[in-house]
């Protein structure tokens, strides 16, 4: 699918609304194309809301504390998490937490997520400058696996021990180096390993974004539309004024006008497409409501 089959878009406007600070219009188009992304995002979030319960918390947790001696292993060291995840949701890392008994400025200190264990694939990496003491360092980010592992080298890193942090919250089972807890239809686990060293604040929710990638063949013409609103706006709003980008006022409210209005129809329509049995957790269904007229 081409944005430029939209009426009124070719590759002459997308170029005409580059501005200087991009190399060319599939810098500008990138902007755009995210710029869409979120807002069909935010869109579906709103309309799914009416039907179903989606993006909430599911678990939160803060997974150690730290103990006052240097971990010493001699193998890689860290946090094991794994939890019964329903199919739409994600595992979110919020940030890492260590004691570090070194200051690491460059090279900084180097954390990998990988799926499952030690063997598994590298998912993620972020490398950061710590300072001799506590340090949070920010990760943000998500990810999809039922067991993930974030660690470090414990060899060429000088961090002090972690131990479980005890919360009364219902575990099914708690010591300082492994715990469980039961969510009501799964369970999940923390595991220190190797004598971990790093705290992870995390959390696990529903994820409506997920959803939307997994079913993006029903959604493609909702974010065909989209992203022709998001060129409407740039033509409107814009710093860049020439013969492609310059219209009426009239004009603009007209094609937004019919933009907005495929928008909202294609998007109703793939909502209504949708049967969803395959996540009972995520996705509850919270009833239909019906009419029935009676004439006298």
């Amino acid at each position: 699918m081409y944005v430029t089959s939209l009426p009124g878009v070719d590759i002459r406007v997308l170029d005409a609304l580059t501005t200087k600070e991009q190399a060319d219009f599939q810098e500008f188009w990138t902007d755009i194309y995210k710029r869409a992304w979120d807002s069909l995002v935010a869109d579906l979030s709103a309309k799914m809301q009416k039907q179903f319960h989606v993006d909430y918390k599911l678990v939160s947790r803060e997974t150690s504390q730290f103990q006052a001696n240097t971990n010493d292993s001699l193998e890689d060291s860290g946090i094991l998490i794994r939890f019964d995840m329903p199919k739409y949701a994600v595992l979110h890392v919020i940030s890492v937490g260590v004691w570090s008994e070194e200051a690491y400025n460059s090279p900084g200190l180097v954390i990998d997520f990988k799926d499952q264990d030690q063997f598994g694939e590298l998912l993620h990496q972020v490398d950061s400058e710590v300072k001799v003491g506590r340090n949070t360092i920010n990760v943000d980010h998500d990810f999809e696996t039922d067991q993930l592992l974030i660690s470090y080298d414990s060899l060429l890193y000088g961090l002090r021990k972690t131990e479980n942090k005890e919360y009364d919250t219902g575990y099914s089972y708690y010591d300082k180096l492994f715990c469980t807890l039961s969510c009501g239809w799964g369970e999940g686990e923390v595991r220190q390993i190797n004598g971990g060293g790093l705290n992870v604040k995390f959390n696990i929710r529903c994820s409506i974004e997920k959803y939307l990638c997994e079913n993006i063949n029903l959604f493609k013409m909702p974010l065909l539309w989209q992203c022709g609103l998001e060129l409407v706006e740039e033509r409107r709003y814009g710093n860049r004024l020439n013969e492609f980008t310059t219209m009426s006022f009239q004009d603009a409210e007209a094609m937004e006008g019919k933009y907005r209005f495929e928008f909202d129809k294609e998007l109703t329509n793939a909502i209504g497409s949708q049967r969803i049995y395959e996540d009972p957790i995520c996705f509850q269904c919270n009833g239909i409501t019906s009419t029935k007229t009676i004439l006298p």
